[in-house]
């Protein structure tokens, strides 16, 4: 809809220069709003490491707060390690 100030992305209709970010829980595989997922870290030793903040340097995976999603995500931490590259 040009010229109307807003626009149609990712399945919501947003005002002209607003733009939310969308990540995908790397457990259930669902999309969200980035600010209601929470964010993980792979920390040297293999584990991943909580980012509250979301500012630790690094490849960031995204999880749902549900407690199923957190604990498939913690069992991943093997998987993620293989294919981190650097």
């Amino acid at each position: 809809m040009r010229g109307s100030g807003s626009r149609f992305r990712g399945g919501a209709v947003l005002s002209k220069g607003t733009h939310v970010p969308r990540r995908t829980c790397l457990a259930c595989r669902g999309t969200n709003d980035k600010r209601d997922l929470e964010r993980h870290v792979l920390a040297e030793d293999g584990t991943l490491t909580p980012d509250p903040e979301k500012r630790l340097p690094g490849r960031g995976y995204y999880s749902c707060r549900a407690e199923s999603c957190r604990s498939r995500l913690a069992g991943m931490a093997g998987k993620l390690k293989k294919r981190k590259r650097g």
